[in-house]
């Protein structure tokens, strides 16, 4: 969809209905695999009602919060150690890098972060609440911020292409042996 509406291609037929078709097979592939999911939900009572969820939501000051020494000792000390969802310095800075020369990869992949990290904030913040009634399944999920995922997967991405941004501007085996090692200073 994305796709779609940034290549204004939405208005050509054939383009839709393939996509829609390639959506409706993916869906009709992963039905076996979801239904019996779907009914142990069922049978179990595994179903948890948004309002037994908000508490256990992430909060947007913990994508500020680390469990990491560096982190704490610059004052991002969490409450507890499931209030951490700060990526990391090094991971923050090269997305924005990549974030300032948008293009269409690194928008979708912006997108999707922020899109992840409202879902995380659970139904308070509304969008978990519409996700909830309408994928099955979801009200399986014990706690919202398992959405953090995503955004740390679209970090990743996006700090992936700030790297190569700067490799490319300042080649050097020391800067790419550095990009790599300081993110495992930074989680101790």
């Amino acid at each position: 969809p994305y796709e779609l509406f940034r290549t204004r291609t939405a208005v050509d037929r054939r383009r839709v209905v393939g996509v829609g078709l390639a959506l409706l097979l993916a869906g009709l592939a992963f039905l076996p695999l979801a239904l019996p999911f779907i009914r142990l939900g069922d049978d179990f009572g595994l179903s948890r009602p948004t309002g037994r969820l908000q508490r256990a939501s992430a909060r947007p000051g913990d994508y500020l919060r680390s469990g990491s020494h560096l982190h704490q000792a610059l004052g991002m000390k969490p409450p507890s150690a499931e209030r951490t969802l700060f990526p990391g310095i090094l991971a923050v800075g090269l997305a924005l890098l990549a974030i300032a020369r948008l293009n269409r990869a690194s928008g979708l992949y912006l997108i999707l972060a922020i899109v992840a990290a409202w879902a995380s904030l659970g139904p308070a913040w509304g969008l978990y609440r519409v996700l909830h009634a309408v994928i099955p399944g979801l009200d399986g999920v014990r706690v919202p911020p398992r959405f953090a995922i995503y955004v740390f997967f679209a970090m990743a991405i996006l700090a992936a292409y700030g790297a190569a941004l700067v490799l490319k501007r300042f080649p050097s085996h020391a800067l790419g042996a550095a990009l790599v090692l300081f993110p495992l200073v930074e989680s101790i």
